[in-house]
């Protein structure tokens, strides 16, 4: 392994200096085929863990979302596809393995926040609509009827921003993004009522969304923390490197961006080295945290390829590390990653690169990963 990621160091810095790899394969000409090779070597160690494809879903899409419902199956909703705002919801269900639709949203969007609410309904909100604009519009599935109702907007059109049900049963909406500005407004909703009324605004703008509920009732957005019980918004000192992915491990850690984990009995943050795949990540019932699918740019060209987003890892919480596990059995960026009542993942949809048109294309595919 150490050769390998010695000769992938190498690679990297051919590119780097648009020197001859060590393939005699040019770098500038043919950096994707040099990194691959580098990659490929890598990554072939066997380890634990195994991909296996289960139902599709009935329409491909990417920036979709997908919530586990207190039932144990997982509503995927909205997303895009082509050109426009995909407006179906479908229920994908464990015990068949199937996806089927559950009914059509009010309105078509993507790049939305979804949340739980405590009586098993789902709180859908913001994102892009169907005219790509910014949207207030939220709107609830009812398991229990399979329907969508419309309820009250939020005082703005927002996507990339914090959704989260506090313990007090509302819901917190904070930052994210609207036309060429970033928000440091937060608002709650109230399920009871259907409305929306503001709180604390946060002490920057803040986007990128993924908002993480701690175990005292706090909610963590970056290095920004809210107490629901005062509506106030504080900061971590040092701040994180940075933010996109975050989530709670079982033992009141918060995980985020794949490279540090936030102590909120210290409130500090410990660095680790981020992974090398990273399309979707996945907090496991073990501690452990999924990494799946990756992409590279080159030329700001995207190339999730056959090698590169079929990626998986694990990071393991007692060495701070990643380690190989079973790849995909279809390159992906940008799909769903859900953690199931088993103990298994849901990955559902994303794209991939077609090699047939030299793209990106949005997919319907969907596989379960078990540890």
């Amino acid at each position: 392994m150490k050769k390998n990621v010695n000769s992938l160091r190498t690679t990297l810095d051919c590119m780097r200096k648009s020197a001859r790899c060590p393939t005699h394969w040019t770098c500038a000409g043919a950096s994707v085929a040099c990194l691959l090779l580098a990659l490929a070597a890598t990554f072939n160690a066997s380890a634990s863990g195994n991909f296996s494809r289960t139902g599709s879903m009935n329409f491909a899409r990417l920036y979709h979302s997908a919530t586990l419902l207190a039932n144990g199956q997982v509503i995927v909703v909205g997303g895009i596809y082509g050109l426009g705002a995909e407006q179906s919801a479908e229920l994908y269900n464990p015990a068949n393995n199937k996806f089927t639709l559950a009914g059509n949203l009010n309105t078509g969007r993507w790049q939305h926040q979804a949340a739980l609410l405590p009586d098993g309904r789902v709180l859908v909100a913001g994102g892009f609509d169907t005219n790509d604009n910014f949207s207030a519009a939220a709107e609830l599935f009812n398991p229990s009827t399979g329907t969508w109702t419309a309820t009250g907007s939020m005082s703005t059109g927002r996507v990339d921003f914090v959704l989260i049900t506090l313990p007090n049963g509302l819901v917190l909406a904070a930052g994210g993004n609207g036309y060429n500005v970033t928000f440091s407004s937060a608002e709650l909703y109230n399920p009871a009522t259907g409305g929306w009324i503001p709180t604390g605004n946060l002490t920057a703008p803040f986007s990128l969304g993924n908002g993480v509920l701690l175990h005292n009732g706090q909610v963590l957005a970056g290095a920004h923390v809210y107490d629901s019980s005062t509506g106030v918004w504080t900061t971590t000192t040092p701040p994180p490197k940075g933010w996109g992915f975050a989530g709670l491990l079982p033992n009141g850690l918060a995980w985020a961006n794949g490279q540090e984990f936030y102590d909120p009995s210290t409130t500090q943050w410990t660095s680790f080295a981020p992974p090398s795949s990273g399309g979707g990540f996945a907090i496991l019932s073990t501690e452990q945290v999924l990494a799946a699918g990756n992409v590279f740019y080159v030329n700001a060209r995207p190339y999730p390829t056959e090698e590169t987003g079929k990626l998986a890892q694990l990071w393991n919480l007692s060495t701070l590390t990643w380690t190989s596990t079973g790849n995909l059995n279809v390159s992906r960026i940008h799909q769903t990653m859900t953690l199931l009542p088993n103990g298994q993942v849901l990955v559902a949809g994303g794209e991939s690169f077609d090699k047939s048109s030299n793209r990106l294309v949005p997919i319907a595919s969907a596989e379960i990963y078990t540890p």
